[in-house]
């Protein structure tokens, strides 16, 4: 039987995080088809973590569920060089991180453009269907770096890994009132024991947008007691909050940074209604195509350490769930299993000899029931 298994040629590491490592690589299908893809590979520890491993089926069960076009498209969950891995859409371009470094600066209306996309893509998955009712999906972690802009304009929004939602597809569970995410981005409810809602997300948008219009961020100190003395004082936020908002540079959008960065989850707007706002606000400059600026941009550098699986061609490794139990690849369950032998007909010897046996008992019996008799009428 043909090997149906895909190929997967390792060609340039994209980043490393804790988790792992993003991979840029060309996937080669059994017909012969290659694409380009990226691969988030988890760390050789962590493959054996069994909450490591359910919070990538997760992120995986998350992206097949989500249709909307700044939402990143998952291929598949494979296994290569006995790692775990994520296979999604490559998207040449910049994170919002980088761009922002660069100079001249991501223009306000690319910038209000490309986080428009964003609020939308949040509010397609807050309101996304589940197995049981909307999924209420909270990303957690948006945050400049994990915005994606396309050499064509694209724009996506990245790493669904601790992503809080309701739902019977989930398997790796976290408190909801557990505190996740990079801390300048993390809204101050997320300090305290308060529930996680879409109002986070919101926050931390907001955190975005603030940072791309003033170049610096909302949270310049990034201690966790720092950050959570702030968090927990309502009257310390809203001074630390009117002075970030009274620099000229965010006089176009103060207002709507007011309500977005607001203490009070219930004073934010919804990311729908961000998503209109920033659209609203879009209308008013001239046209200015994401896709010029990013025309005159040069790649990301390379990381130093270019990695140990670079420039290998690697053949995935099919296994099930657990990535300990082997399972038929899906091309192999389509071939039908061999029918099983014919049932063998009945022989009539088998049935002679037991009807033979079954007379000899029965006889047996009767003889000796006869003496038993025999032997009681002689005695009495």
């Amino acid at each position: 039987m043909p090997d149906v298994r895909r190929t997967f040629h390792l060609e340039r590491l994209l980043g490393r995080g804790g988790f792992g490592e993003v991979w840029l690589a060309r996937m080669a299908s059994p017909s012969g088809l290659e694409v380009p893809v990226a691969v988030k590979l988890l760390t050789s520890d962590l493959t054996l973590d069994a909450g490591a491993l359910a919070r990538l089926r997760d992120e995986a069960s998350l992206l097949a569920r989500l249709d909307h076009p700044a939402i990143l498209h998952v291929v598949d969950r494979v296994r290569l060089a006995g790692r775990t891995g994520l296979v999604t859409e490559y998207v040449d371009g910049l994170d919002l991180s980088t761009c922002l470094r660069r100079r001249p600066a991501l223009p306000l209306p690319c910038v209000l453009a490309v986080l428009a996309q964003v609020a939308s893509a949040l509010e397609a998955a807050w309101n996304a269907e589940g197995d049981a009712g909307p999924l209420r999906l909270v990303h957690r972690d948006v945050k400049p770096a994990n915005i994606r802009i396309g050499r064509h304009g694209q724009v996506k929004l990245l790493d669904f890994g601790i992503a809080r939602f309701e739902g019977a597809l989930r398997e790796a569970w976290t408190s909801s009132d557990e505190m996740v995410g990079s801390l300048p981005y993390v809204a101050p409810e997320c300090f305290s024991d308060a529930q996680t809602t879409g109002a986070c997300d919101v926050w931390s948008l907001g955190a975005t947008l603030y940072e791309a219009v003033r170049g610096e961020r909302f949270h310049r100190r990034t201690d966790a007691r720092a950050l959570g003395s702030i968090a927990l004082d309502p009257v310390l936020f809203d001074a630390h909050l009117t002075n970030a908002l009274a620099a000229e540079s965010v006089g176009a959008i103060r207002d709507l940074l007011q309500a977005m960065l607001a203490w009070d989850p219930a004073r934010r707007p919804s990311a729908g209604e961000v998503a209109d706002r920033l659209e609203s606000r879009l209308a008013a400059f001239p046209p200015a195509p994401i896709r010029h600026w990013m025309a005159d941009q040069p790649a990301a550098p390379p990381p130093r350490d270019p990695g140990s699986l670079a420039g290998v061609t690697h053949v995935e490794e099919i296994y099930g769930p657990t990535t300990t139990e082997p399972v038929h690849h899906a091309l192999r369950d389509l071939t039908p299993p061999p029918a099983p032998p014919p049932a063998r007909q009945g022989s009539w010897i088998p049935w002679v000899g037991a009807i033979a046996v079954t007379a000899f008992l029965l006889l047996g019996a009767t003889a000796l029931g006869l003496a038993a008799a025999v032997g009681w009428w002689a005695g009495s």
